[in-house]
């Protein structure tokens, strides 16, 4: 009998059930939970070599944050600073292997893929920040940028740290002042042959490792924009600082093809897009920061050397060699011989 009842009451239960979602249907109201398609979320890895402080790290989160705006969340973008995911060779690596989705190098260490690369970094080639912007936002530098596909990144624009400065135990007013001296350098052909022309003897030694080499009197100077001389505390190991402006120092914006590849056609856009629209806050940036590090440098007691214009020519007719040698690496298509520093050199 109980059995019975149980039975009954379940029907009655079930009939009930059907009563409510019926009555509910005609008011148009469905009470089943409608699952939404979810989004994929991606989460994408951005590793660079500077100090949280620098225009490169505040225009990286910049650029995590828009991005992360523009895709509504579906994107999300964490930036690891001061080589915490390897030097910058080994992100480079494993970049193209697709281990990490951006990096940031200087283009320097980009020139054993892209030869054409290394020519941002000849000696004295950009005379300001104003004849250079044209030429890395132009057509050169597009064509430049292409050159990466092939080794398994995308360019996506030039950032930078600006002009190099010298550093040493003592005045550095021309290149004869260099003779004897053992000077750090990235490791770059280029760079060494500069430094070479100079009469010193130019030593690749890693960008965090350079400090130490300074201190323990493994080498006697080397050359960085301001903000690594300031963040890397050089004036606590060098004496002196030659605002010498010889080299340019721009870094590539890069994205793993292979991760970019897998990404939808509008992700793909927003990250280029972002990329390009956050350059010219990052440049000036480092402009703003630049004035901070330079009064940081002169408050350390490291006594300041600013070249005079013919102490500067002096430098110049000294990598002309180099520069000639070089210029057969430039595009046939692209008026790098317009530049300030091929004009000078066809005149003498």
């Amino acid at each position: 009998m109980k059995n019975q009842k149980l039975a009954i009451g379940l029907v009655l239960l079930v009939f009930i059930i059907a009563l409510l979602i019926l009555s509910q249907g005609k008011k148009g109201k469905n009470p089943i939970v409608k699952i939404e398609k979810q989004e994929i979320i991606y989460n994408l890895k951005f590793g660079h070599d500077m100090p949280t402080n620098s225009a490169q790290h505040i225009a990286a989160l910049k650029y995590a944050e828009r991005v992360e705006q523009k895709t509504k969340g579906q994107v999300h973008i964490r930036v690891y600073p001061n080589q915490e995911l390897g030097t910058d060779q080994e992100m480079i690596e494993a970049a193209r292997r697709g281990k990490l989705d951006i990096i940031l190098p200087p283009t320097g260490k980009l020139g054993t893929l892209v030869p054409e690369l290394q020519l941002i970094d000849l000696p004295f080639l950009f005379s300001s920040r104003e004849e250079a912007y044209p030429i890395l936002d132009g057509e050169p530098g597009k064509h430049i940028l292409e050159l990466l596909e092939p080794q398994g990144l995308i360019g996506f624009t030039f950032w930078e740290s600006g002009f190099k400065q010298f550093t040493a135990n003592k005045e550095i007013r021309t290149p004869e002042d260099f003779k004897g001296l053992n000077i750090r350098v990235m490791k770059s052909r280029l760079i060494m042959e500069q430094f070479k022309a100079f009469g010193a003897n130019p030593i690749p030694i890693d960008f965090r490792q350079t400090y130490d080499a300074l201190k323990n009197k493994v080498i006697d100077g080397q050359e960085n924009p301001l903000v690594s001389i300031a963040n890397l505390k050089f004036f606590e190991v060098q004496s002196h600082i030659t605002l010498s402006s010889h080299s340019y120092l721009a870094y590539a914006f890069c994205m793993s093809k292979t991760n970019l590849e897998r990404l939808p056609d509008e992700i793909q856009s927003i990250l280029v897009k972002t990329a390009l629209e956050i350059t010219p806050f990052q440049r000036e940036e480092t402009l703003k920061k630049e004035k901070e590090f330079i009064q940081v440098i002169e408050n350390s007691g490291m006594k300041i050397v600013q070249l005079q214009a013919s102490e500067t020519a002096h430098f110049r007719r000294s990598v002309q060699g180099i520069l000639i040698a070089y210029q057969s690496l430039f595009p046939q298509s692209i008026p790098w011989q317009d530049l300030k520093v091929f004009q000078e050199i066809s005149t003498n």
